[in-house]
This record gives structure tokens, C-alpha cells and sequence, in this order.
């Protein structure tokens, strides 16, 4: 609220932190302000449009368009685990593909990557997009960890297949939230899950005590990630959507 509320410059001076940045933090804090008091989702789009950033890196749209989300385990197996590869296509039509161990991880990495591989030849326009790093830092890692499917990974995040949504939001707007989670956001987008967040919670930490212990299989657990994890998907196809119909104003608007 005292960000929020700050008159620029201030008087004295705030030592030890740069004019842009406080200028940055200020106007995020007057936005969070104004949308609690008013009891509103706000959001503003950042000015001015650098090319290549923000809403300005959204590439067109594709009929092979993917998005994708991890689940993942960083404590199983002593490396952890990437367990539920997930993803939908722009119609919103949902795959989930499971590895409960070290073996079947190798198998559905090997598997995502050749049917990537496969749809980038029918659709070389095509776009994964996925929202923040961990899903690219997570094949990096299985690429690495496996040593299989180097050059065709290296060929995805060089060809710039890959769009981080994340960066989207955060080099584009700033909204009236106190994290940039994308769960946070679904608001702005009017996207309802399907599966209460709290039960997902409690199901993810469930499954990684179940997976270290070596239970029985359980597929109302599982059934519960996943329909947590096609919320997922499913909700980054929407924000992406949201984007572009926010990038289309700005062109109508001539920006």
C-alpha cells in the first residue's frame, strides 16, 4: 500500500534502489491497490511495444499449436522424476502420458519428442507453448540424463518452437496480482478448473509419498493429477488465446 501510494521522486530520497526500478514496483503496487479497492481484476498493457517482447513475441497462430505442461517429482528416484507429460492441442483435446519410473520416463521423453518431431513436419508453423521454464529446463534435463534425442531438442528450443507464456505476461502487462502464477491470472480469462485446486494439491503431495513408498496403484489418485494437469493445459491454450485477442486491439489500435 505505501508503494502503491508513493509520490515520485520521494522526498527524501530511497537510497540503495534505482529510479526505474522504483518506478517499477510503484506502479505494480498502485495497480494491486486500485484492484483491491475496487474489489476488481485490472490489467494494463506496458507501453512502449518493443519488438520481439511481451505481447509483441506472440508468433500466429498454427493448427498444430501445442500446450504443454510437466508434472514432476524432484525428490523420487534420488534425481527426481518427470512423471505426466501432458498436452493439448488448440482445440483443447487433451493427452497425458504417464512415467512411474526410470525406464518408462526414458520411453514417453523418446515418445513426446518423435511425435513433436512428427507434427512440426506436417505443421512447420507450429508453436509449444508452455508457461514459465520449467517444461524446457525439464527436457534439457532428460535429454541430458537419458542422452537420447539431443539434436532434436536442440533443434526445438533453437528454432524457437518453444514460447514461454510467462515472459508474454511479464514483459507485456502488468495486472493487479500479487503473483504472476498462472494461476493468478485465469481471472483475467475467465478460466474455471475442473479440478479444485486444493484437492490437487493435496493429490500431488499424496502421489509423492505414494510413488517413494511403492504403493498399490491408486487411479483416483491418478486420475485426480491428471485432471489437474489438463487445467493446466487447457489454461495456458485459454491465456494464449486471451493474448492474442489483447495483441489484435493494439494493431486495431495502430501500436
Amino acid at each position: 500500500e505505501a508503494l502503491g501510494t508513493l509520490t515520485l521522486p520521494p522526498a527524501p530520497p530511497i537510497t540503495d534502489i534505482g529510479r526505474a526500478s522504483l518506478e517499477r514496483i510503484h506502479r505494480q503496487g498502485a495497480i494491486q491497490l486500485r484492484g483491491r479497492r475496487s474489489s476488481t481484476n485490472l490489467h494494463e498493457l506496458l507501453r512502449p511495444i518493443t519488438a520481439g517482447q511481451g505481447l509483441a513475441a506472440l508468433p500466429e497462430p498454427s493448427r498444430g499449436d501445442l500446450f504443454f505442461d510437466l508434472e514432476g517429482d524432484p525428490f523420487a528416484l534420488t534425481h527426481g522424476i518427470e512423471y505426466l507429460f501432458g498436452f493439448t492441442d488448440r482445440d483443447g483435446d487433451y493427452t497425458g502420458w504417464w512415467a512411474l519410473d526410470r525406464a518408462q520416463e526414458r520411453t514417453v521423453f523418446e515418445q513426446f519428442i518423435d511425435f513433436v518431431m512428427q507434427r512440426l513436419e506436417q505443421y512447420p508453423d507450429m508453436h509449444i507453448f508452455h508457461y514459465n521454464h520449467y517444461e524446457t529446463t525439464a527436457l534439457k534435463r532428460l535429454m541430458g540424463r537419458h542422452a537420447t534425442r539431443e539434436d532434436e531438442v536442440d533443434r526445438l528450443l533453437r528454432g524457437g518452437v518453444f514460447v514461454d507464456l510467462y515472459r508474454v505476461v511479464k514483459q507485456g502487462m502488468r495486472a493487479s496480482v500479487e503473483s504472476y502464477s498462472i494461476k493468478k491470472m485465469e481471472p483475467f480469462y475467465d478460466y474455471t478448473r475442473d479440478v479444485d485446486l486444493g484437492r490437487a494439491r493435496n493429490a500431488l503431495a499424496h502421489f509423492e509419498a505414494w510413488h517413494e513408498l511403492g504403493g498399490q496403484r491408486e487411479d483416483e489418485l491418478l486420475a485426480q493429477i491428471q485432471g489437474y494437469n489438463r487445467d493446466d493445459c487447457v489454461s495456458t491454450l485459454r491465456l494464449r488465446d486471451w493474448l492474442k485477442r489483447l495483441r489484435a486491439e493494439q494493431i486495431a489500435a495502430g501500436e
